[in-house]
């Protein structure tokens, strides 16, 4: 990360300035690093297009659970992972009916924040369909859909499906097969992933200057403190 002095600071209190920029800025730093590789380096586990999900297809081992991106593994769930970028328009967000099956599905923002979940103790186990949409969106929502309001234009989905051991995972595999999104512009139809890769979708590195980040990547204001994180001052930090 790179820190440009401002100008009109003075100099006892560059470094109680750099301190606060670096609190504020490290969570989303460091979530945009792992949603980044995640959605655009081969190979990385559970690792997926942009707005298409990456499963896990197997119960963690000695060796698998030492993975990287793999976090507090177990085997009574196996997990699903999106890389969410709704810049663009919306995207309808649909889950099958997982019936007496336990699932959850947790909305993470670019700061780390959880913001949402869709799953059996928050929204039951029949089928349904969500709209996510990005912060300041104005449109028209399909009838009776509910709309999820992210706080970030970028964001993760992590979800986990119960699993009753080896012989389960076929069951659980079927489950995630008919997890998916679409592009609102694009629903009723469902997407078309078959030609899709990890770095076909251009997401921004966390990388550069500190103010770009925060300016793409800045929750809604109502999201955060001004007076605790004096947000002005930590804003004149490039």
């Amino acid at each position: 990360m790179r820190i440009t002095i401002p100008s009109g600071v003075p100099g006892r209190d560059l470094k109680d300035l750099a301190r606060k920029a670096f609190i504020y800025g490290f969570p989303l730093v460091e979530s945009m690093g792992k949603m980044y590789e995640m959605g655009t380096s081969p190979g990385v586990p559970m690792g997926a297009p942009v707005n298409t999900f990456g499963h896990a297809r197997q119960l963690v081992d000695a060796e698998t659970g030492r993975r990287p991106g793999i976090v507090s593994p177990d085997n009574d769930t196996l997990c699903s992972i999106s890389q969410v970028d709704v810049r663009n328009e919306p995207l309808v967000f649909h889950v099958p009916a997982t019936h007496d099956r336990y699932y959850v599905m947790r909305f993470v923002d670019a700061w780390s924040n959880n913001f949402a979940h869709v799953g059996t103790r928050a929204t039951g186990t029949g089928e349904c369909e969500f709209l996510p949409v990005a912060p300041g969106w104005k449109g028209e929502v399909p009838a009776g859909m509910p709309v999820i309001h992210a706080p970030t234009r970028v964001f993760t989905i992590v979800g986990r499906f119960a699993v009753a051991g080896e012989e389960d995972v076929p069951n659980v595999a079927a489950l995630q097969e008919e997890v998916w999104m679409t592009p609102l512009s694009q629903y009723p139809g469902k997407p078309d992933t078959s030609g899709r890769t990890v770095r076909d979708w251009p997401l921004p590195a966390p990388a550069g200057p500190f103010r770009p980040i925060l300016r793409m990547y800045m929750p809604r204001p109502e999201a955060f403190d001004e007076n605790l994180w004096h947000l002005p001052p930590i804003q004149s930090v490039g």
